[in-house]
């Protein structure tokens, strides 16, 4: 073997070494670039659920403005008065809410999978709990006035939501929280948003959004749901 044979044997060696190199160095970049996508397809997933969720809060929210700004002329407590003329109008309304009333569970189910769908990916709930409103819906014993003559007496169910989160606190953030896990072939990431009340902690009225079981006597007058304003952002995963 010549002297240029003992160079070429060696080069080939160190090139063959260093294209392995550089193919190991190409699949360790492409695992990479795509946990960066998943990473980005778990926050798209986590923030889009939360988003629905806190519209649909804005939907329970301006449905207690609506009960409060044209059908009731007065609310205290667990009692309020009525005009004989709206009693139609409030019972069909009352009908149409409990055929539109947001389905929580499936709904944010349905968002995530079409989200995750569109990167090619699944995803899983990781949160301890269920995903539900956290409101309850109450009745009233409604007065009905014939203009200012009383007209007889009527209970109604299901007429207006209050809050479970933070009974004890007035001007209360919601505690809706999730975390996603979305999984495309061996890579898996998880993200968490939340639901949050956007107005200043110190305004007045707020009150968390929602009416309380338990409220002062002024959060007994109508129901105290003048912020409808719930959004979503990104939080630290747990």
């Amino acid at each position: 073997m010549n002297s240029r044979g003992q160079i070429l044997l060696p080069g080939l060696g160190l090139f063959g070494l260093f294209f392995g190199a550089f193919l190991l160095l190409v699949r360790y970049g492409n695992i990479v670039l795509q946990q960066m996508r998943l990473d980005m397809a778990a926050e798209a997933v986590t923030l889009s659920v939360t988003r629905a969720e806190a519209q649909m809060l804005n939907d329970c929210a301006a449905h207690n403005m609506g009960v409060n700004s044209f059908f009731l002329a007065m609310r205290y407590n667990n009692l309020a008065a009525m005009q004989t003329a709206m009693q139609p109008e409030f019972e069909l309304w009352q009908i149409y809410h409990k055929i539109h009333s947001p389905r929580w569970g499936g709904y944010c189910g349905a968002v995530a999978s079409q989200v995750a769908k569109q990167y090619g990916a699944t995803a899983v709930l990781r949160s301890p709990t269920r995903i539900s409103s956290q409101l309850t819906l109450r009745g009233l014993t409604v007065q009905l006035m014939d203009g200012a003559v009383p007209a007889g007496i009527k209970n109604y169910d299901d007429v207006y939501y209050e809050r479970q989160w933070s009974p004890s606190t007035k001007r209360a953030q919601p505690n809706h929280r999730v975390t996603w896990m979305i999984s495309k072939g061996t890579l898996t990431s998880i993200a968490s948003a939340q639901v949050y009340l956007d107005v200043k902690p110190d305004a007045g009225l707020h009150n968390g959004g929602f009416p309380r079981a338990d409220e002062d006597w002024e959060g007994k007058i109508g129901f105290q749901s003048f912020y409808p304003q719930f959004n979503a952002r990104l939080v630290p995963a747990k």
